[in-house]
């Protein structure tokens, strides 16, 4: 471009082309970019954090957001922070000191649980707001949403407890340290549900469960549907009346617009015909279990048969009749003793490390006392009614043997302790436990390897043998408990496999067989209640009386005979 004339080729510098290398730099920094951005509005819309938790934070978290790093998130409106007893043991007792929730498993605690609510948290004022906005996520339950305080295991106590004051407020209820609210979507409807169907479209609770009937062997799982339904007494005081009459489940967890209002909670479950019992003629009368849970322990005295029914409650059963005479109602159920009177039933509805003992009015079902107290470290617990006592005995399991450490004594009719006395015992666990002699007239029955014999008591001359099936998988125990009267007769009971054998002890002869679910099957026979009434539980959760006098000799018994579920 010298002396004013044009430029030419050579003064024309054109511009280098980038190269390949830069090109797929350029391309990965604009990718991230949008990337980062993509993040940043899922993380606004959806209110999550951009990264994984416990990547950035250690240790205990000082607030509701750091918590959502290293914690997880537990509804709309708080996250939980757990420390490991075992990986960090100085921040798990400070986790203890500030009152978190302790997560135990035998023999020892494994984690401690804080809760951090959200700052500003305002309180929703109807069912809709609440689903939207705020409350629990419970998927099984649809038709309703949960607001939870707690102050004992929140990490900011003073802000826990305004909350607490603030859902007091809006009509929450108080109990063992929470404040809740529970909005309820209102039914739709003019009569009570009769079925599983009737539940769901009346907005019930719609959930599944799965029931395993051959737990003790290669079992087949079969679905339950299940359905809840409240009915309110201020939205529906009439259908309420309706349920409390018909036996429901009275609540007070349910509230409207008007504030704290009562319950009746109804349970329906849809059974496969499959676990349908065909029932034998000697059955003699059916307890309607309606709340449709599992029996977990029996007791029995007199007149009456005691039913627990793990988180729903105690009933009272005519052992005549199968009727129910009351109902006891329990957040927890652990253990059920009844003293040889039959008027206490003591009942332990403790939970985790504590021990919480009530004494129920056989006749009326009334509480007469309740003690409570905590489990030494490691320890288990079990407790007997002796000498007008009930003696709570604690034991821990070390070297094959069980140590029992010290016993208290509490008044049966009080219910006050008397006092605390350490114990040194040991007792070895002992393999051979299940081989036991029975003395039964003039001969002794035991049992082996090979099958049960029977000898007589002084020249010990072989009388009867009696040989075990070879598919059999685990020899039966026997003791004196195994011997019953059925009138005039005796009988030897005992399980085997599937079946329970009635034996006649003077001959070793099978009288008849009753085919189970399994050994493990919830199954007494009592004659202290009837002479030979065996109670049996059903696949459909209700209780059976069976009268064993009614079954002829030579009978297999079985309520399954008509579905894949019959003894072969």
């Amino acid at each position: 471009m010298s002396d004013g004339l044009p430029p030419t080729t050579e003064d024309i510098v054109l511009p280098s082309k980038p190269s390949r290398l830069r090109r797929i730099m350029v391309n990965i920094a604009f990718l991230l970019t949008v990337l980062a951005v993509a993040a940043v509005l899922f993380s606004l819309l959806t209110k999550r954090p951009i990264f994984p938790r416990r990547i950035f934070l250690k240790g205990m978290p000082k607030s509701y957001n750091e918590c959502l790093i290293s914690g997880y998130k537990q509804d709309r409106y708080s996250c939980i922070w757990s420390v490991s007893w075992a990986e960090k043991g100085k921040e798990y007792d400070k986790c203890v000191g500030l009152g978190g929730e302790m997560v135990s498993v035998d023999p020892g605690p494994t984690s401690c649980s804080l809760i951090y609510y959200i700052p500003n948290f305002t309180f929703p004022k109807s069912f809709e707001e609440c689903k939207k906005n705020f409350g629990v996520d419970e998927l099984n339950y649809p038709n309703k949403c949960l607001v939870i305080i707690n102050t004992k295991k929140a990490y900011d106590k003073i802000y826990s407890q305004d909350l607490f004051a603030e859902c007091k407020k809006n009509n929450g209820v108080e109990q063992e340290g929470e404040c809740f609210i529970v909005f309820e979507k209102l039914p739709q409807h003019n009569r009570l549900a009769s079925n599983y169907s009737d539940c769901v479209s009346f907005a019930g609770s719609p959930y599944i469960d799965y029931f395993e009937p051959l737990s003790s062997e290669a079992g087949i799982t079969y679905e339950i549907k299940r359905c809840d339904l409240d009915y309110n007494s201020e939205n529906t005081p009439a259908l309420y009346r309706e349920c409390i009459q018909r036996g429901g489940e009275i609540i007070a967890v349910s509230y409207g617009d008007k504030g704290i209002s009562s319950g009746c909670k109804q349970y329906y479950a849809e059974i496969p015909p499959v676990l349908r019992p065909t029932l034998h003629p000697a059955v003699v009368w059916k307890f309607e279990n309606i709340y449709k849970d599992p029996i977990h322990k029996v007791a029995v005295s007199k007149n009456r048969v005691f039913l627990g029914l793990g988180y729903k409650g105690i009933y009272a059963v005519d052992s005549q009749s199968g009727k129910s005479r009351w109902y006891f109602k329990t957040e927890f159920f652990d253990d059920l003793i009844v003293d040889n009177t039959g008027e206490h039933l003591i009942v332990n509805i403790g939970a985790n490390e504590k021990i919480r003992l009530v004494d129920i009015d056989s006749e009326s079902g009334k509480e007469r006392w309740r003690y409570e107290m905590l489990k030494p470290d490691k320890s288990f617990f079990t407790y007997e009614i002796k000498d007008g006592e009930v003696i709570i005995i604690f034991s821990k399991y070390e070297n094959n043997a069980t140590q029992r450490l010290k016993q208290a004594h509490l008044g049966l009719n009080d219910g006050i302790l008397k006092k605390e006395e350490p114990l040194s015992e040991s007792i070895l666990n002992n393999p051979d436990a299940w081989k036991k002699e029975i003395p039964f007239k003039n001969l002794i029955i035991s049992n082996d390897n090979d099958g049960l014999k029977a000898v007589e008591q002084q020249t010990r001359t072989l009388v009867w043998n009696y040989e075990y099936p070879k598919s059999i998988k685990y020899i039966p125990s026997i003791s004196e408990k195994n011997l019953i009267k059925v009138g005039d007769e005796s009988l030897l009971l005992i399980w085997l496999g599937r079946k329970l054998i009635a034996l006649q002890p003077e001959s070793g002869k099978v009288k008849w067989d009753y085919c189970g679910l399994s050994s493990m099957q919830l199954l007494f026979w009592y004659t202290e209640l009837s002479p030979g009434l065996m109670l049996v539980e059903g696949t459909d959760w209700n209780l059976y009386g069976l009268d064993l006098s009614k079954i002829p000799e030579g009978d297999s018994v079985d309520f399954f005979k008509n579905t894949e579920l019959a003894c072969k």
